[in-house]
């Protein structure tokens, strides 16, 4: 099973990025989400996306599973999207184009 993670971001600038594992660990970032994960039941925070967000993340190629859900410190989530506990998941052309870029943000 292939892992991909979101980042949400909120504020000002706000997008979801998306990244392959490969993506994160080029960014030295992999094993900082993989120690949060480790620990979920500390780090996981609960993340909602609205009627808006929901619609653009569809208009790019990403069904929202589930529009209430954990993210690690409210930022990370992984998924697969087939698990039962996926916010996400991609369509075969939003999926091929982020093995090809590695990730890809999709702005709120």
């Amino acid at each position: 099973m292939q892992w991909y993670w979101a980042e949400i971001k909120s504020g000002t600038d706000r997008q979801v990025v998306f990244y392959t594992e490969i993506e994160l660990a080029r960014r030295n970032l992999l094993r900082r989400v993989h120690e949060l994960r480790s620990d979920f039941k500390i780090h996981g925070r609960p993340v909602g996306l609205g009627p808006s967000d929901i619609e653009r993340l569809g208009k790019a190629g990403v069904e929202v599973l589930m529009p209430r859900f954990r993210a690690l410190d409210g930022t990370w989530h992984w998924f697969s999207g087939i698990a039962r506990m996926d916010a996400f998941r991609l369509s075969a052309e939003f999926e091929a184009a982020l093995w090809q870029r590695g990730s890809i943000a999709v702005q709120l």
